[in-house]
């Protein structure tokens, strides 16, 4: 009998519980609603902004990777570059389109890099490296690039690869003090430490192309980071 009484009160309790919960406030309740259906119209915009770039004939999407690249931003946040790495029929008018050496033919040449290696390796080392250097100098935030003394992304990467085709276009960005911002939680908490600068991600990638025998990890202040540039012009860095 005690242990009927015992369920029958456990599951009055719950009912308790289970109304109390559903009893949200009319302005809580009002702000859910608004902000469910604001999820819903962005899932909308998103997918019918897939479907868009899906149904783009080749040259529309070539087209609309310049503009994006144009934008200082990162190609994984790009739907049209999203779209082009899953195509079979772009390597070719890729190759072809890359004519410049400057930021608009950073998406594309990193799709390329993607989507096909020989082909990649088709476009000219010095004139690979000056697009990916100008387009990090060029950048509006770094989540590109990655982050010094932390990780590095393939856009990055592709400029170490590089080599000492890279080093005369990082060797220029060592005066360049402008901040080097990212966004992301944990990302903005190491820039906020460090104050990550353009001369900052120059130096640390040439480091990565020519590495001392000590590896150099750069100083969170910027002053000290300063220093080190000065080193590594007049080559006291071993």
């Amino acid at each position: 009998m005690k242990n009927i009484l015992f369920v029958c009160s456990l599951l009055a309790l719950t009912a308790s519980c289970g109304k109390g919960m559903h009893r949200v406030p009319p302005e809580q309740r009002k702000q859910q609603q608004q902000f469910q259906a604001q999820q819903e119209a962005l899932d909308k915009l998103g997918k019918a902004t897939e479907e868009k770039f899906k149904k783009m004939p080749v040259p529309e999407l070539l087209a609309e990777l310049e503009g994006a690249a144009e934008t200082g931003r990162e190609p994984f946040n790009a739907p049209a570059f999203r779209e082009i790495i899953t195509r079979k029929d772009v390597v070719e008018p890729l190759v072809k389109s890359i004519t410049t050496p400057s930021r608009k033919e950073y998406f594309k040449l990193m799709a390329l890099k993607k989507l096909d290696a020989s082909a990649y390796a088709k476009i000219p080392r010095r004139q690979g490296a000056e697009i990916l250097i100008d387009a990090l100098a060029r950048s509006e935030t770094f989540n590109a690039w990655g982050i010094p003394n932390h990780y590095w992304e393939s856009s990055a990467k592709a400029i170490v690869e590089y080599g000492a085709d890279a080093v005369p276009g990082l060797e220029k960005l060592l005066n360049d003090k402008r901040p080097a911002p990212v966004w992301g939680s944990e990302e903005a908490m190491i820039y906020a430490r460090y104050q990550f600068r353009v001369c900052d991600y120059a130096l640390a990638l040439l480091h990565e192309i020519t590495p001392t025998r000590n590896k150099v990890e750069l100083p969170v202040t910027p002053a000290e980071r300063d220093a080190l540039i000065a080193s590594y012009r007049t080559g006291q860095i071993q």
